[in-house]
């Protein structure tokens, strides 16, 4: 009997990249990352970028890369004069600055960016002077000038941006935005590439469509329903709603998940900011939330699939784990426990917290939930980048990788919260998305002794050839080269493999099979799918041949 091909599935760490290279004064922090979807070798990095740690002055930093994140270059946002110093100069501190950065691509790979200015007031008070929304067509390399999406209240904040990029979807090519903290939850969106800009039905971008909201995040299901998700600070449950016409209108706002334990009222305060015990740096209970399905080359895609998964950090285990809840319905119901199931099972290191979950779905419909990991690690508290992975659409999460070379300390060069000494800050979320089969990760660092930003992209399947195989492949890659045949070694002896014939054809679909192994998205998946069959097929026929 032949050797078989086969596929390994699981979590493949790729390798560590530092992404940004700056100074003790410009360390970096809550970031995100969007992939390409017209391009898989596109990404956008973006996070806070410090001007001043110790008084809390930053604005938002941005890098690009063509390359899969392998090397990276700067890209600028325009600003407005009359927002102010964005950087400060002469010693002086900046009047203004930038925050909360959010991104996404359209599926003809234009790229949305969410620029929030803000403006330091000499009470230490920081104003929001408005929500801004960028363009950019060139892979995130050169920007738009800023247009106003909502101005005027002084209180907006935190926001997040979805795309409906399933060509399957009614409302494909819509553009969603989502903010508010301790505020309106309020909302716009484009149905022309971001040309024009409203709120539900023909209001004004930045309607309130929720009375309060804290951090929501918004996503879009392959059917097109918008899902915004959110945690009240401090208490004990997970809010939701949903629009199912394209953002024209919403339903009513519901609660999802009940009897959350928040990390605000589960751990001790300092300055009113929860901590962990041995750590001063800010941490509280943010809800993520993600649609998820199959990819449309799988022969089980469904394109009206409607699965939605929320998570957060729960302190109900005396430690913060990750929990989640799911819907199969896209929102009309939600499946499992009231209050939730955990990613890990129970009884794990009481030492070790879990926090700042982020979600997001491959295109062959893995869920990825990545998350901070905090506690005793050689011989000190510091920090590991942990994903989590289910294969089964959220029933359980049976796969962990450790994504991080080695923990880093977030006690290193990090800034002073709203320049509180007594508070350090590391950003209250960190970057994730995915391309089709593989998941990238984008996070705080100090392991330079500087606060920067790292990446990886981390792989759901793994290609291999049994040894027989490798070896034919090796051996035959030079002579396919120079003349279209080439030989193997059997026992010792060259033995010639033709130009034509089934070894041949076999031969090359391996080298095919290998380069197919390197392309990621559906366009890789299903070439290396009609490969498989191309090999199965090649070999029944030679076989056949033998037997005539």
């Amino acid at each position: 009997m032949p050797p078989q091909l086969f596929t390994q599935t699981g979590l493949f760490r790729g390798k560590n990249i530092q992404v940004t290279s700056g100074t003790v004064k410009q360390a970096r922090s809550e970031s995100i990352i969007a992939a390409n979807p017209a391009n898989p070798f596109n990404l956008i990095a973006a996070s806070k970028k410090f001007s001043n740690p110790q008084t809390y002055r930053f604005t938002i930093g941005v890098r690009v890369s063509f390359t899969g994140g392998s090397s990276w270059l700067d890209a600028t946002l325009p600003v407005l004069q009359e927002w102010g110093d964005m950087v400060g100069g002469m010693g002086k501190d900046a009047t203004a600055g930038m925050t909360d950065p959010a991104v996404a691509f359209t599926a003809a790979g234009h790229a949305f960016f969410v620029g929030e200015p803000i403006k330091y007031q000499p009470n230490g008070v920081i104003d929001t002077i408005g929500m801004f929304i960028y363009k950019s067509t060139d892979g995130g390399l050169t920007w738009s000038q800023p247009t106003p999406l909502h101005v005027g209240d002084t209180s907006d904040d935190k926001s997040w941006i979805a795309c409906d990029n399933n060509p399957s979807s009614p409302h494909f090519g819509n553009i969603y935005v989502a903010w508010g903290a301790a505020s309106p939850l309020r909302f716009a969106r484009s149905t022309n590439d971001g040309a024009s800009w409203t709120g539900v039905g023909n209001s004004t971008p930045g309607t309130a469509i929720a009375d309060g909201t804290f951090a929501p995040e918004i996503t879009v299901g392959l059917d097109g329903t918008v899902h915004i998700v959110w945690h009240p600070d401090g208490s004990t449950t997970i809010e939701y709603m949903r629009s199912t016409d394209g953002g024209e209108t919403f339903e009513q706002q519901k609660t999802i998940v009940n009897n959350v334990h928040s990390l605000r009222g589960s751990l001790p305060e300092i300055d009113q900011w929860p901590h962990f015990p041995g750590a001063n740096f800010r941490v509280i209970t943010v809800a993520t939330g993600c649609a998820f399905a199959l990819d449309p080359s799988d022969e089980n895609y469904d394109p009206k699939s409607r699965n939605f998964v929320v998570a957060w950090s729960d302190y109900r285990e005396q430690a913060a784990r990750i929990y989640y809840r799911t819907t199969s319905n896209a929102g009309a119901s939600f499946d499992g426990p009231a209050n939730g199931q955990p990613v890990l099972p129970a009884g794990a290191n009481a030492n070790l917290h879990h926090f700042h979950p982020q979600l997001i779905a491959t295109g062959g419909g893995v869920i990825g939930c990545a998350y901070y990991e905090y506690g005793p690690k050689n011989n000190k508290n510091a920090i590991d980048v942990l994903l989590s992975a289910s294969f089964d659409q959220g029933s359980t999460f049976p796969t962990t990788a450790t994504v991080t070379e080695k923990p880093w300390d977030p006690a290193i060069d990090a800034p002073f919260s709203h320049g509180d000494p007594n508070v350090t800050f590391i950003g209250d979320y960190f970057g994730l998305d995915a391309d089709g089969n593989s998941f990238d990760v984008l996070w705080t660092d100090t392991r330079t002794g500087v606060q920067e930003l790292f990446f990886d992209s981390v792989a759901t399947t793994k290609f291999n050839l049994p040894d027989e195989l490798r070896g034919i492949y090796a051996q035959i890659l030079f002579g396919v080269v120079q003349d279209g045949g080439g030989a193997i070694l059997v026992n010792g002896h060259i033995i010639r493999v033709p130009p034509r014939g089934p070894d041949f054809e076999i031969v090359n679909a391996l080298a095919a099979l290998s380069a197919a192994g390197r392309i990621s998205g559906s366009v890789g998946r299903t070439l290396t799918k009609s490969l498989y069959s191309a090999i199965g097929d090649i070999a029944r026929a030679a076989g056949k041949s033998l037997q005539s």
